[in-house]
């Protein structure tokens, strides 16, 4: 068994399919004698949820944030594993999640294998005022699922898309099939392909402006952020709010089960 396990953070809302895609990944990707953790927030959890993502080799694991913002288990010593999927909940502040995500990786002292977001189509599309929160998914993601397209234009797929390329966001898209993904191996590939650099090592970039000889920041698209800084997500105001501030996604899902 691995000493680190492989961390995946798994980004999107509950409709989106992200549970039967993960399944086929598991399926396609881990063998029998690999471990697998599943961490679902208790809100998320259920008897169908369960049942569909259990196998033999794998463990549900039920997460809450605390009042401190910090992620607790509740299973007694859950985290022997190979390979861990750990599920957002969308209707939980997103930004809170991910930082606390962040700090619950460095109190294990893992790393981020690779963030995947899916973007349900279909939800964006009806509501436009949620551009920002799934913004948010992909600016934190190495691969970006979209599903719920099909009845969806084309033009506006390929607008989207190409929209994130002209900002030259890393990241790999895919209009997801059935639920599958078509090359799992590069899906779970541990090369980071994110535009954020939260959960790399400070001390890495701060290396790379030595050898560099430079005190300017290494990625200054806009002349304000570098990505030595703080993410700009999680940023705050002297009041304490994000300088960013995302659309509530709560009543919308509501409207959309």
């Amino acid at each position: 068994m691995n000493q680190s396990p492989l961390v995946y953070l798994i980004l999107g809302t509950p409709h989106s399919g992200r549970r039967k895609t993960v399944k086929d990944l598991i399926e396609s990707i881990c063998s029998n004698d690999e471990k697998i953790s599943i961490l679902i927030n208790t809100q998320e959890i259920n008897d169908e949820a369960t049942a569909y993502l259990k196998k033999d080799n794998a463990q549900i694991i039920q997460w809450d944030l605390n009042e401190n913002n910090q992620i607790f288990e509740q299973i007694e010593n859950p985290l022997t594993a190979d390979r861990l999927f750990f599920f957002t909940h969308a209707e939980t502040d997103l930004i809170n999640q991910i930082e606390a995500f962040k700090n619950y990786l460095g109190k294990h002292n893992w790393k981020l294998t690779r963030a995947l977001a899916f973007i349900d189509c279909r939800l964006l599309y009806q509501h436009d005022v949620l551009k920002g929160w799934f913004e948010a998914l992909i600016h934190f993601s190495d691969y970006v699922l979209l599903t719920h397209y099909e009845k969806i234009p084309n033009k506006w797929i390929d607008d989207y898309i190409k929209s994130f390329e002209k900002k030259h966001f890393p990241c790999l898209f895919e209009k997801l099939k059935n639920h599958t993904v078509k090359n799992p191996q590069l899906t779970l590939d541990p090369e980071p392909l994110r535009i954020t650099q939260a959960f790399e090592e400070q001390s890495q970039w701060e290396k790379m402006a030595i050898e560099y000889e430079s005190e300017e920041p290494l990625y200054d698209p806009d002349g304000e952020e570098s990505f030595i800084h703080e993410d700009p997500y999680f940023e705050r105001r002297e009041d304490g709010s994000r300088k960013i501030k995302l659309p509530e996604i709560g009543n919308h899902l509501i409207k959309n089960l």
